[in-house]
C-alpha cells in the first residue's frame, strides 16, 4: 500500500538533522549532487473528459500540449531552480519554527497511517494540528508519484490515483474532513483555502460537505481574503487532477473573487506576492479582462525597472509569468513589448533553470523569436540538459529533445531520433507524447515512412477514445505534416479513418449542438479528405455559417482550396490554371459554390464588425480565408487599412507580423501594399534592439517583400544580414540560401555571409540535410537550385567576392527543369502570339530561339539577336557566332508576375531581368496587361510595339 511507510522516506532523514531554521528557508539550500536525480515533479493528468460544449478557458490537449507545458500549471509550490527541491518545504510551509510538539510529529511522519492516527486521536483540537496533517499528506502524495520506478506520466498518474483511492478509503480520513468541517469557522482563511486546494488534489468531490461548506464561507469573507488565500483557491478549483462535468460553472464560482484579486495586485508590493497574483491569474485566465491584464504589466515593469526582479532568486516569478503567456496567448501576441521585457529578464539566468523551466522558455521564445540572445542561451542550456541526462525524475527526454531539434535539426544524428521516436511509438506511452512526437518528425523530415505510418495510425488507436476534439485537433495537424526536407506527408487510410470517426460522431449527436468553431473544424477535415456532405449535414452548415468566427472560417476555407488545387493538378497538371468550366465535376461545383459563401461570410463578419474590435490575428485570417483566384479590392483595402492600424498602435508582436505576411503570401494573387509593408519594416526597425529578433521571424517579412517587388529600406536590409550570418546554423538550408539570394538581388548581402555560405562548414551542413530527405529527392533538388541560384547572384552582382562559378555541370545536368516555365493556359496562348509575332518581324524561325538560356542559364523565352546593321541574325548559321551582335530576351510574363494591386512586377522576375542585363542582354518584358489592353487590340499593334522596342535598344 501507498499508505505505509516506503524506503523512499529514507532520503529525508539528512533533511530532519537540519535545525528547523534552517528548514524554513528552502530556496536557498541546494541540494547534493546525488540528490539531484530525484523525480522533481509529480504526476500530470494529460486530459479530462468533457462534454461537447467548448470550455473557453485553456485546458490541456494531447495533441497540441506536452506534459512540459503541464507541469506549469500544476503546482502552487513550485520555484524553478536546478538543485532545489520542490518537496523540501511542503512539511514546514505553515510552521517552519513551531515548537508545537504535535505539529513537529505531524512534520515528520513517514506515512499516511501515522499522519491520519496522530491527527484523529488528539484529544485537544488546534487548528495548525490539522493544517499540518493535511500539509504532511500533500507531501506524501506528491512523494508517491516516485515510488516504484514512475519513470512516465502514466506511472504517475496511476501511482496518484492508488494514493487518492487508499487514503479516502480509509475511514480516519473520513474522520479528518469531519473535524475541518465542524470546525471552518476555526481556520484562518489563508489555511482554510490551502485545505479547500489539497482535499481536490485527494479527488474529494466539490460537492463533499466539507469542500461545499469551505468554498461558502471563503466566499462569504472574499473582500477580506489575502493573496495566499486566493491563489490556493485558483489552484483547487482549476480542474486539472480531477474530472469535472461542469467544469466551467465551477471555475464561474472564483468570478467574485476578481474585484479581490485587482485591489491585491494594485496593492502588491513584494515579488512573492506578485508570484501569488500570477497563480491566480493563470488559473483564472478566462475571467481576467484586457484592463486587469494591463494593470499586472504596470506592476511586473515597475519591479523590473527597481531591480527587484534582476536576481535568480525571483526565477519562480518569470517562471509563473511564463506561465501566464501559455494561459493568455491571444493577449501576449498583441503586446510584444512586454513580452520582449520578460524574456529579456531571463538572459544569464538560465543556468538555474530546470529542464520543465528550460523546455518551457524554448517553446516561448520559438514563438516569438526575440530576444535572440536568450534563444541561444536556452538552447545551450538545452543541449546540457540531454548531455548530462538532468532530464531524468523531470520532464521526457522527449521533451528536452524535441526543443533541441527545433533550432538546430541536425543537432542529434538520424539514427539516434529514430530510435527514440520508435520506442515512444511502439509504447503504450505514446498518447503523453504525441505533441512531441509530431513535431520532432515535422521538424526533422520523413526519414522513416514506415515509422511515420504507424505514428498516425498508433495515434488514431489511442485518442479515439479521448475526448472528441482530440482526434479532430491530430487530424488537423496531419494536414499541416510538412517537411522542408520531405515535403507533404499523406496517408490515405488514416483519412478514411478519420472521415469515418467524424461522420459517425456527426451522425451520433445533432452537429448544431456543436460549438461553431468545433463544428467548423470538422466541416473542414472532411472536405480537406475529399468527403462530400451530405444534404442534412450541408444545410446545418449554411445555417450555422454566420457564427463561425475567423479560426473556424479559415479551417474550412483551407480544405475548399486544398480541394480547388488538387482538382487543377489532376485536370491540367499545372497548379496555377483555372479550371474551365465545363471540366469542372458536379463535386468541383459544390465545391466552389461553398468557396464562395465562406469568402462572402469573411466580409460580412469583418465588415459588419467594422473592424474595431477583431484582433490582428483575426484580421489576418480573414485576409486567408478569401478565395485566391480573384482579388476583392474593397475588401483588401478595408483590411489592410485595419492592419496599419492595429500596427502602428502598438497591439502586435514579430509573431503577429509573421502571421500578417503568411497570410498575404497566396500562390497566384501577388498583393504589395506598400503602406503595410513599410509599416510593417518601421515596426521591425522600431523594437527595443533588431538585431534581437530571429532571422526566421524577420525572413517571412523579407520573403514578402521580394514576392511583391518592393525593396524596403537599407537599414532593415543590413539587419537582416547581420541576423542572417549569426542565426544560419539554426535555420533549414534552403531558407538560409532564399533569404541571402533575396538579399544578392538587393545589393545587400555582406561579405562575411558569403564566405559563410560558401564555407566547407555550410556546405556539410547542406549535406547532412540531404541525408534527412532520406529517399525523397524533392529536397536535395531545391537544395541544389537555390544554392546555384546564389552562386549565379553572387559572381554576377559581387565579382569582387571572387567567388567561382561551380554550377556548370549541375545546370547542364538540368537544363531542361531549369530553363521551362510551367504556364497556364492564358500563358501559354500569350506566348503563341508572341512568337507569332516575333516571326513576322524577324523573317521566320530561323532568328528566333525559342526557351533559350543565358550563359549562366537564366531562362529565355526567345532569344533574338541584331547585328551591327540592325538586322536580325540567323541564330542557326554556324558563320554568325563570330559577329559583334546585340542579344535580346524576349520575356513573356505571367498574369502572377505581377502584383494586383501596384502591377509592379514580382521579386524573381525582376531578378532574372537584372541578371540578364548584367550577361549583356537587352530585356523585353512583355506584360500581359498591355499585350492584351484595348491599345494592342490589333495584330498591327503587338508587332509594332515589338518592333519599336528593339529598334531602341538597336540604336542605343
Amino acid at each position: 500500500s501507498l499508505l505505509q511507510e516506503t524506503d523512499v522516506e529514507k532520503m529525508y532523514r539528512v533533511m530532519r538533522v537540519l535545525p528547523r531554521a534552517m528548514r524554513c528557508q528552502p530556496r536557498m539550500c541546494l541540494l547534493a549532487p546525488k540528490h539531484r536525480t530525484f523525480h522533481l515533479h509529480p504526476s500530470v493528468q494529460c486530459s479530462e473528459k468533457a462534454l461537447p460544449s467548448v470550455d473557453f478557458s485553456r485546458s490541456f490537449s494531447k495533441v497540441t500540449d506536452n506534459n512540459a507545458t503541464e507541469l506549469y500549471f500544476e503546482e502552487i509550490f513550485e520555484h524553478g531552480f536546478t538543485g532545489e527541491d520542490p518537496l523540501f518545504d511542503l512539511r514546514n510551509y505553515f510552521y517552519p519554527e513551531s515548537e508545537d510538539p504535535h505539529v513537529i510529529q505531524l512534520s515528520h511522519a513517514g506515512c499516511v497511517l501515522e499522519v491520519l492516527e496522530i491527527v484523529t486521536k488528539l484529544e485537544e483540537f488546534k487548528h495548525q494540528h490539522i493544517t499540518q496533517a493535511v500539509a504532511t499528506l500533500h507531501h506524501l502524495q506528491k512523494l508517491s508519484g516516485f515510488v516504484g520506478q514512475a519513470d512516465h506520466y502514466e506511472d504517475y498518474r496511476q501511482n496518484r490515483v492508488i494514493f487518492n483511492e487508499q487514503l479516502r478509503e480509509h475511514e480516519m480520513f473520513e474522520t479528518l474532513c469531519d473535524i475541518i468541517h465542524k470546525n471552518i469557522e476555526e481556520f484562518p482563511h489563508n489555511e482554510l483555502a490551502f485545505l479547500l486546494m489539497a482535499l481536490r488534489k485527494f479527488s474529494e468531490p466539490l460537492s463533499s460537505p466539507a469542500l461545499r461548506d469551505i468554498y461558502l464561507h471563503l466566499q462569504k469573507n472574499l473582500d477580506s481574503l489575502d493573496i495566499e488565500a486566493l491563489s490556493y483557491m485558483s489552484v483547487g478549483f482549476r480542474p486539472r487532477f480531477h474530472i469535472d462535468r461542469y467544469r466551467m460553472v465551477w471555475r464561474l464560482g472564483l468570478a467574485r473573487a476578481m474585484p479581490r484579486l485587482q485591489h491585491l495586485l494594485l496593492n502588491c508590493q513584494t515579488p512573492e506576492d506578485l508570484r501569488k497574483v500570477v497563480i491566480c491569474y493563470y488559473n483564472m485566465a478566462a475571467l481576467v479582462s484586457d484592463k486587469m491584464m494591463k494593470q499586472l504589466v504596470v506592476k511586473v515593469t515597475e519591479f523590473i525597472e527597481s531591480g527587484e526582479l534582476s536576481s535568480p532568486a525571483q526565477l519562480p516569478l518569470l517562471c509563473k509569468l511564463l506561465a501566464l503567456m501559455v494561459a493568455k496567448s491571444d493577449w501576449h501576441e498583441e503586446n510584444g513589448d512586454y513580452v520582449l521585457l520578460l524574456l529579456s529578464q531571463f538572459k544569464g539566468k538560465t543556468k538555474f533553470l530546470r529542464p520543465v523551466n528550460a523546455t518551457m522558455l524554448s517553446r516561448i521564445i520559438n514563438i516569438y523569436g526575440e530576444p535572440v540572445s536568450l534563444f541561444y542561451e536556452v538552447y545551450q542550456r538545452q543541449c546540457e540538459i540531454l548531455e548530462t541526462k538532468q532530464f531524468q525524475g523531470n520532464l521526457p527526454m522527449v521533451s528536452c529533445l524535441n526543443s533541441v531539434l527545433r533550432v538546430n535539426s541536425s543537432a542529434l544524428p538520424l539514427k539516434e531520433v529514430e530510435e527514440v521516436l520508435e520506442n515512444i511509438i511502439d509504447s503504450h506511452h505514446l498518447v503523453d507524447h504525441v505533441a512531441d512526437v509530431y513535431t520532432i518528425m515535422r521538424t526533422v523530415g520523413i526519414f522513416n515512412n514506415n515509422l511515420v505510418d504507424k505514428f498516425f495510425m498508433k495515434s488514431f488507436e489511442a485518442l479515439k477514445d479521448s475526448e472528441s476534439g482530440e482526434l479532430v485537433k491530430f487530424a488537423v495537424r496531419y494536414t499541416n505534416m510538412h517537411s522542408k526536407y520531405t515535403g507533404t506527408y499523406y496517408n490515405k487510410l488514416f483519412e478514411d479513418k478519420i472521415v469515418d470517426f467524424v461522420v459517425k460522431q456527426m451522425q451520433g449527436y445533432n452537429p448544431i449542438s456543436l460549438h461553431p468553431i468545433e463544428f467548423a473544424r470538422r466541416i473542414g477535415i472532411l472536405i480537406t479528405f475529399g468527403h462530400h456532405l451530405d444534404a442534412d449535414i450541408y444545410q446545418k452548415f449554411q445555417n450555422i455559417l454566420p457564427q463561425i468566427n475567423a479560426d473556424g472560417l479559415l479551417s474550412i476555407a483551407r480544405g475548399l482550396e486544398f480541394q480547388i488545387r488538387k482538382n487543377r493538378r489532376e485536370i491540367l497538371r499545372v497548379s496555377s490554371n483555372p479550371v474551365p468550366r465545363d471540366l469542372k465535376s458536379p463535386y468541383m461545383q459544390w465545391i466552389e459554390e461553398m468557396s464562395m459563401l465562406v469568402s462572402k461570410a469573411s466580409e460580412a463578419k469583418l465588415l459588419e464588425r467594422g473592424g474595431l474590435d477583431a484582433n490582428v490575428i483575426d484580421l489576418a485570417y480573414l485576409m486567408r480565408t478569401n478565395r485566391t483566384d480573384f482579388f476583392d479590392e474593397e475588401f483588401f483595402h478595408f483590411v489592410k487599412d485595419s492592419l496599419i492600424s492595429k500596427v502602428n498602435g502598438g497591439n502586435v508582436s514579430m509573431k503577429i507580423v509573421g502571421q500578417i505576411c503568411s497570410a498575404l503570401r497566396t500562390p497566384r494573387v501577388k498583393i504589395e501594399s506598400p503602406e503595410l509593408l513599410d509599416c510593417l519594416v518601421q515596426f521591425f526597425l522600431s523594437r527595443p534592439d533588431p538585431l534581437e529578433v530571429h532571422t526566421d521571424m524577420v525572413g517571412k517579412l523579407v520573403s514578402y517583400c521580394y514576392d511583391t517587388g518592393n525593396k524596403p529600406e537599407q537599414k532593415f536590409l543590413d539587419v537582416v544580414g547581420q541576423g542572417l550570418l549569426r542565426d544560419i546554423d539554426s535555420l533549414p538550408g534552403v531558407l538560409t540560401l532564399q533569404l541571402a539570394h533575396i538579399l544578392c538581388t538587393y545589393n545587400s548581402i555582406p561579405k562575411p555571409l558569403v564566405s559563410a555560405l560558401f564555407s566547407n562548414e555550410f556546405m556539410g551542413k547542406l549535406d547532412s540535410e540531404m541525408e534527412m530527405s532520406s529517399d525523397r529527392k524533392h529536397y536535395p533538388k531545391l537544395l541544389r537550385k537555390h544554392l546555384m541560384e546564389l552562386n549565379r547572384a553572387v559572381v554576377l552582382r559581387n565579382p569582387e567576392f571572387g567567388v567561382p562559378w561551380f554550377h556548370s555541370k549541375f545546370c547542364q545536368e538540368n537544363r531542361k527543369e531549369l530553363t521551362t516555365i510551367r504556364r497556364s493556359l492564358e500563358s501559354i496562348s500569350l506566348k503563341e502570339e508572341v512568337s507569332e509575332q516575333l516571326h513576322a518581324l524577324t523573317g521566320g524561325w530561323r532568328f528566333v530561339k525559342e526557351d533559350s538560356h543565358s550563359e549562366y542559364y537564366n531562362p529565355i523565352d526567345f532569344e533574338v539577336h541584331y547585328d551591327e546593321r540592325g538586322h536580325p541574325v540567323d541564330l542557326n548559321s554556324s558563320q554568325n557566332v563570330k559577329r559583334k551582335v546585340k542579344k535580346f530576351a524576349i520575356q513573356v510574363l505571367p498574369p502572377t508576375g505581377f502584383t494586383v494591386d501596384t502591377k509592379k512586377m514580382t521579386g524573381s522576375f525582376q531578378s532574372t531581368t537584372r541578371e540578364l542585363e548584367l550577361q549583356g542582354w537587352h530585356v523585353i518584358n512583355v506584360n500581359p496587361l498591355s499585350w492584351n489592353s484595348m491599345q494592342m487590340a490589333e495584330s498591327r499593334a503587338k508587332k509594332q510595339y515589338l518592333e519599336q522596342t528593339i529598334a531602341q535598344a538597336v540604336v542605343l
